[in-house]
């Protein structure tokens, strides 16, 4: 093939086959989709943290009983008399 006249170029190797490159645009796309994953990934992990140290710093407030919380204040109206047994109706205590 060194002698070849039917053509004008030289007869050697191939060029090495590339994978084509991921345009501009997608690049930019998926950079900024990673930085606003990371960027909320870090909002939440604060978040997370500062939860925890509240619990952490308020013990006895998360371990109150919810019972307490429904007991009427001195003064109140009474329940209407369909509402006085509505925790047994529902599974309650």
């Amino acid at each position: 093939m060194e002698n070849c006249t039917h053509h004008d170029h030289a007869h050697g190797a191939l060029p090495a086959a590339s994978a084509p490159a991921a345009p501009a645009v997608e690049t930019r796309r998926l950079t900024i989709a990673l930085v606003a994953v990371t960027a909320f990934l870090g909002i939440q992990t604060v978040q997370l943290v500062s939860l925890r140290r509240s619990l952490a710093a308020a013990p006895a407030a998360a371990a109150a009983p919810v019972v307490a919380a429904a007991v009427a204040p001195q003064g109140a109206a009474p329940l209407p008399s369909s509402l006085q047994n509505l925790p047994n109706m529902v599974g309650g205590c």
